[in-house]
């Protein structure tokens, strides 16, 4: 009894041994869900009264450089357009004064474009997207109603800015 029980005492104390020594490990999976991101938000917008109070500026137009900032947040590939929310200003009279009296482009691009109630491509198109990221977009905008329509105190057009990955 004796010798075995000097044999199993050093067996068990190499195994108690191994175990403190030994390594054992756990693992578990981390499911996380992650939503589609398409954030627009105008954060500066200058452009929210016009007044055209001498001659020359009725004449000529006005050009405001920067006037609105829009500021995206994406993370998947994304396009912008740009719309009026009505194809004519309301207020006014007779001739009704078209949304393409404001002109557009991105900032420092070389052409302006006639705003419409149609959604055009204003960075980006919907076959050729921009990448995921974050950032900002300046707009131009160039506002010349000429002397075609009659004064009023009340014209209003509202400007849609969306962003979509479709």
């Amino acid at each position: 009894m004796r010798k075995s029980l000097l044999i199993f005492m050093p067996l068990l104390v190499g195994i108690l041994h191994m175990n403190a020594f030994g390594q054992t490990q756990s693992t578990i999976a981390v499911p996380i869900t992650v939503p589609t991101v398409l954030d627009l938000q105008i954060t500066a917008n200058t452009a929210t009264s016009i007044n055209f109070n001498t001659t020359p500026l009725i004449t000529n137009g006005i050009t405001l450089l920067n006037a609105t900032t829009l500021t995206y947040k994406s993370n998947k590939n994304y396009y912008i357009t740009i719309n009026s929310q009505t194809a004519n200003f309301t207020g006014g009279a007779t001739p009704a004064m078209p949304a393409s009296v404001v002109q557009y482009r991105l900032n420092g691009g070389s052409t302006y474009v006639g705003l419409t109630a149609t959604a055009a491509p204003l960075v980006a198109s919907s076959g050729t997207k921009a990448g995921r990221g974050t950032g900002t977009y300046g707009i131009d905008f160039v506002i010349n109603p000429g002397y075609i329509y009659p004064p009023a105190a009340n014209y209003l057009i509202t400007i849609v800015y969306t962003i979509s990955n479709l």
